[in-house]
C-alpha cells in the first residue's frame, strides 16, 4: 500500500480543498487557538537586516551554496515561551523570490507577483497567532528549477541537507520545529532532503507538497515517511493538488 494511502487510513494525512491560506494548513492545526500576546524579546540575528515595515528582519544569501539563492524572513521580536516554526519553502519552477513573496499589483507589473503572496500569508499568520514565532525561508536556484539544479550537481542531496541544517542552526536557541514545503518543482527539494537522510529527524514536524509530490517513489520514500509519521501523532504529511486562491483577508499584509 502506498504511503499516502497508509497515512490516510490512519487518519494522519490532512487533505484540504478550497484552500485560501496555505500557511494555515502548515502550522495551524487543532493546537492553534485564539491567543493572547506573550512576552517577547528583541532577537537580532547576525547578518540580518531590519526592514522598514512589518517588524521583520531579513537575511539574503546568494550562491551559498552552489547556484542557490536563499532569503530568510524572521520577526524582529521572538516570543520566548512560544514555539518557533521554520518554514522551508522551495519555490516552484520558473519563479523568483520576489514574485513568490508577491505585492499589490500596479499597471505593468509581471503577473507572477499576483499568484502566491507568501509574504502576506506569513504576516497574516504572525498577526493571527500571538504566541508562536514563524520564520519563512525562500529557496530558489539560479536555474529557477530545483529538478534542473539537482541534475547539475551530483552532490545535490547532500547540499540540500546542509542547507536545512545550517539554517536551522541559526535559530537553535529557540529549539525550532521544521516544516518542509515545496510547490511544483520545489517538491524536488523535499525529496532531495528525504534521500539525504537515513531517518527523518524528529525536528521535522510537517512535510507539505503543494502540487509537487510527483517525485515520490514508493521503494525509496514509503517506509521512511511512514516511520517518521509513527514518531508522534503530531507529525503531519500534507499533499495538496489544487490551485491556491488568495483571500481578501490578506489585503492588510502586503
Amino acid at each position: 500500500m502506498d504511503v499516502f494511502q497508509i497515512v490516510k487510513v490512519r487518519n494522519r494525512l490532512q487533505i484540504a480543498t478550497g484552500v485560501g491560506i496555505f500557511f494555515l494548513l502548515l502550522v495551524h492545526t487543532a493546537e492553534a487557538q485564539p491567543l493572547k500576546n506573550g512576552k517577547t524579546e528583541l532577537a537580532p540575528f547576525a547578518g540580518f537586516v531590519s526592514t522598514a515595515s512589518f517588524d521583520e528582519q531579513v537575511l539574503q544569501l546568494n550562491n551559498q551554496p552552489k547556484d542557490v539563492i536563499i532569503e530568510i524572513n524572521a520577526p524582529l521580536q521572538f516570543r520566548k515561551r512560544g514555539k518557533t516554526y521554520l518554514i522551508f519553502y522551495a519555490l516552484p519552477n520558473g519563479n523568483t523570490i520576489e514574485w513568490t513573496k508577491g505585492k499589490k499589483i500596479t499597471a505593468g507589473d509581471d503577473w507572477h507577483f499576483d499568484i502566491q503572496h507568501i509574504a502576506a500569508q506569513t504576516r497574516f499568520i504572525r498577526s493571527a497567532d500571538m504566541r508562536n514565532n514563524y520564520v519563512a525561508i525562500y529557496l530558489m536556484t539560479q536555474q529557477k528549477s530545483w529538478p534542473a539544479w539537482k541534475k547539475t550537481y551530483p552532490d545535490a542531496n547532500r547540499i540540500i541537507h546542509q542547507i536545512v541544517d545550517s539554517i536551522s542552526s541559526i535559530f537553535q536557541s529557540y529549539h525550532p520545529h521544521i516544516i518542509l514545503n515545496g510547490h511544483s518543482g520545489g517538491g524536488s527539494f523535499i525529496f532531495g532532503y528525504l534521500d539525504a537522510v537515513e531517518t527523518i529527524p524528529s525536528s521535522i514536524d510537517r512535510i507539505a507538497f503543494l502540487d509537487s509530490d510527483y517525485g515520490y517513489e514508493t521503494e525509496r520514500h514509503q517506509k521512511k515517511l511512514a516511520d517518521w509519521l509513527q514518531q508522534s501523532r503530531k507529525k503531519i504529511l500534507l499533499s495538496l493538488r489544487i490551485t491556491i486562491v488568495l483571500l481578501s483577508i490578506m489585503e492588510n499584509h502586503w
